[in-house]
């Protein structure tokens, strides 16, 4: 089957290729004058820049579902028809669902590609397909090979979609040198609050109440429905009454806590759907933070919104030592991932995405 990233490799469409050559003023699409909304990154009081949920935001409203439907969109100067960005990615063997997540991937992905193409910092074929075989090298000969961590693990849908994706984040992570990952480094990572309940493996129970965003014919979910159950089941809690019809509800790890991975897993997330956007979403949720007893929320999750109570906590004595080479390896892997989202946001902060009223 034909999934997702699998399908961008080799269309010829490459968004972000085509905002690079805007910029660099050579030829590209031309952007049509119609009047738009305009939708930049938010300020804090301080002049700072907010991270980029609010370009995040309309994205998804606009290609995944949560707001009206458009037919147009203006990303970062190039004018994009919302089925020509899903048309090739269509296939007969995926949802359209799909379809849709894999048009808003490229998109950003593209973008990241660009940013790093502007800096002189993107790898040719010959030193990716290098640095490609050294990381898969170690893994070859055991059960546990890339394909399997990718896709049983990760949740990627196949090989060539966790390929495409690790190509852009290690190109961003090389750009960063050595010394963004030396021992000093790796130790501020284990004290990292989030980063230290994974690699301890913390545990925590929590009841969950998920509102499914049903998908349409064009792979756009109905968050906008979704939502407004939420609200009412958020209600329906603080008034003791019964839960609206469509509201589930279930208690994970009571009788063994779960790790934030397995957590997630509840609330269908996982690497592949929720990396970049972990990097660009302010309103994410911590299982680690969240206040015990507390109910927050509502989350948008990749099929639909969700409302949760932490109601127990435990934190593990277990010893993190960054001086073994296989907690090493996995702190740095962490590290890594935080840089990519942090990077993910600011590039987000700086686009502009406009869409035709």
């Amino acid at each position: 089957m034909r999934t997702l990233l699998s399908l961008v490799a080799g269309t010829g469409l490459s968004i972000g290729t085509l905002a690079a050559q805007n910029e660099a003023g050579e030829p590209g699409q031309a952007v049509e004058p119609v009047p738009v909304r305009v939708i930049k990154a938010a300020k804090s009081a301080a002049g700072a820049k907010a991270p980029a949920e609010g370009t995040l935001q309309k994205l998804e409203d606009a290609l995944l579902g949560g707001g009206p439907t458009v037919e147009r969109i203006e990303f970062n100067g190039v004018m994009h028809e919302v089925r020509a960005l899903r048309r090739p990615h269509e296939d007969p063997d995926l949802a359209p669902c799909d379809i849709a997540w894999c048009a808003f991937e490229s998109l950003i992905l593209d973008t990241l590609r660009a940013d790093l193409v502007r800096q002189g910092k993107w790898p040719d074929d010959e030193a990716f397909a290098a640095a490609w075989a050294d990381y898969c090298k170690p893994y070859d000969d055991t059960p546990f090979s890339v394909e399997v961590i990718a896709t049983r693990f990760k949740g990627y849908p196949d090989l060539d979609t966790y390929r495409e994706r690790w190509r852009v984040q290690h190109a961003y992570v090389t750009s960063l040198g050595k010394g963004a990952f030396a021992p000093q480094a790796l130790q501020a990572e284990v004290s990292n609050p989030t980063s230290g309940a994974h690699l301890r493996g913390d545990g925590v129970t929590a009841e969950l109440w998920f509102h499914p965003a049903v998908a349409g014919p064009d792979g756009r979910r109905d968050f906008d429905a979704a939502g407004r159950l939420a609200a009412r089941t958020r209600a329906a809690i603080a008034a003791g009454a019964e839960l609206p019809d469509g509201a589930e509800h279930r208690v994970v790890g009571k009788g063994k806590r779960l790790t934030i991975n397995q957590l997630r897993s509840n609330l269908g997330e996982n690497e592949y759907l929720g990396l970049v956007r972990e990097g660009a979403a302010a309103k994410l949720f911590d299982p680690q933070r969240a206040p015990l007893g507390e109910l927050v929320g509502p989350w948008r999750a990749p099929t639909g919104v969700y409302l949760a109570r932490v109601t127990d906590r435990h934190v593990r004595d277990t010893p993190i030592d960054v001086e073994v080479l296989r907690m090493r390896k996995l702190v740095r892997q962490l590290a890594e991932q935080r840089q990519f989202r942090i990077w993910t946001g600011l590039v987000l902060a700086r686009s502009v995405i406009r869409v035709p009223r």
